[in-house]
């Protein structure tokens, strides 16, 4: 199932059963055991190493194995970098607050743009996901002209939309301010300093002997996944181990980063998930994974439960059962959707079998890169699915007694939102 693409991929996901554990060892294994985690986990505590341990998935291919040392991708998590070397590593206070164009000279760049306002998500810029991409790789010159034709979704500082153009452009920002690539900033203002050597761009870990290499699954194959995809922006896909990223989190400033002491970062990318947590105690938390199917939401739910010796279920597959199919509640909901998040197309339409949710996003593609129509089942009046082992569902939205629309849970239970676009005319479920 594929229902969210870019950084958000479809999860066969873990479920809520009566048998419990407070032993993350315990929890892990159970979900290698069901091949819904493939990595490394280390935690610590004031005191010192809690666990680390590798954690093998029963049924992946030989080519995914993994061991301690191994390098992953850490997708969205490499954005704490962005934030220390702005917040706690520069020796200029004023550096977040000034405007970009103080140091940066492009046609088109705006004005009011800082770099705490693309640090904390203000930008106005979209979200930027891959299907908005026209090009394998991009140079910064190129980066920052892509950036820059964006059109904005709000005044720059006026709300918060969560955007990786935002991100990249303080990248672009940085390379500036430093005169040097941005790779080479973080490498000399970050790595070396905090003694990361193991932590490398995209370009450094391709042919690294421990590069652990992504995993997905499609038509109930294993793939591995295309390593074009972590060299499209030079800054922007960085790869790690647990070891190094503990030593991070360990030398991160609480104030810099969080009003409450509490520091944690979530990322996915095609076939990684990653991350990173620590709290006012000193307990800490680093999980690496080279596995599409963890089911990251909820993992970082329990984990956070069992670091505070809390109980949480014990992972399980689950098994959904159909219910009759509820011709009057499908005839309410074909049309095309739009998912709020990153701007993804969705039509729901009929057939003489049923629902069924097709990917439009990218209308031109070829049929053989077009992602593959969904049948949908209900599960209840309120709940579709597509795989009866899976936890991804749709949920209706409604009105009084009118489906109007539904979001679409993934990532192991978060919720991704859709606006209706259009009501399909013409179409029967009867």
């Amino acid at each position: 199932m594929k229902w969210i693409h870019g950084f958000l991929f479809s999860l066969i996901c873990a479920s809520s059963f009566a048998e419990t554990t407070s032993s993350i060892d315990e929890y892990f294994r159970e979900l290698a055991l069901i091949n819904q985690f493939n990595g490394v986990l280390l935690v610590k505590d004031a005191d010192g190493v809690i666990l680390y341990k590798a954690y093998h998935g029963v049924d992946l291919p030989k080519w995914g194995q993994i061991e301690e040392r191994s390098l992953f991708h850490i997708a969205s998590v490499r954005k704490l970098f962005t934030q220390y070397l702005v917040y706690q590593g520069s020796n200029n206070s004023q550096l977040a607050t000034r405007p970009i164009v103080q140091w940066v000279k492009m046609h088109g760049l705006n004005p009011k743009w800082t770099l705490e306002m693309l640090l904390q998500h203000q930008s106005g810029l979209p979200r930027g996901e891959q299907f908005d991409f026209d090009q394998i790789r991009y140079d910064e010159a190129q980066l920052k002209q892509l950036i820059v034709r964006q059109q904005l979704l709000h005044e720059p500082g006026a709300e918060y939309h969560y955007s990786n153009f935002g991100y990249l452009m303080a990248d672009i920002a940085l390379a500036e301010l430093y005169k040097k690539p941005a790779i080479e900033v973080y490498r000399d203002k970050v790595y070396q300093p905090l003694g990361m050597s193991a932590t490398l761009n995209a370009k450094e870990a391709k042919s690294h002997p421990l590069r652990a290499k992504g995993i997905y699954q499609k038509e109930e194959k294993w793939i591995e996944a295309e390593f074009s995809e972590f060299e499209r922006f030079p800054s922007g896909d960085v790869f790690s181990t647990a070891s190094d990223m503990m030593k991070f989190l360990e030398q991160i400033d609480p104030a810099a980063f969080s009003k409450d002491g509490v520091i944690e970062h979530a990322g996915a990318k095609r076939g990684y998930r990653s991350f990173v947590y620590r709290n006012q105690t000193g307990k800490s938390v680093v999980m690496l994974s080279n596995l599409a199917s963890v089911p990251i939401t909820q993992v970082i739910q329990d984990l956070k439960q069992m670091l505070a010796g809390n109980r949480v279920s014990i992972p399980r597959l689950v098994q959904r059962k159909s219910i009759a199919f509820q011709t009057d509640i499908a005839m309410q909901l074909i049309g095309e959707y739009r998912l709020k998040v990153n701007g993804q197309v969705f039509k729901l339409t009929c057939d003489k079998e049923g629902l069924i949710l097709v990917d439009i996003s990218k209308p031109g593609s070829p049929k053989s890169n077009s992602p593959k129509p969904e049948r949908l089942f209900f599960e209840s009046r309120d709940i579709l699915y597509s795989d009866p082992t899976a936890m991804d569902y749709l949920k209706i939205k409604w009105e009084g007694n009118i489906a109007v629309s539904f979001s679409i849970f993934a990532m192991g239970g978060a919720e991704f939102a859709t606006e209706r676009l259009s009501i399909e005319e013409g179409v029967s479920c009867e």
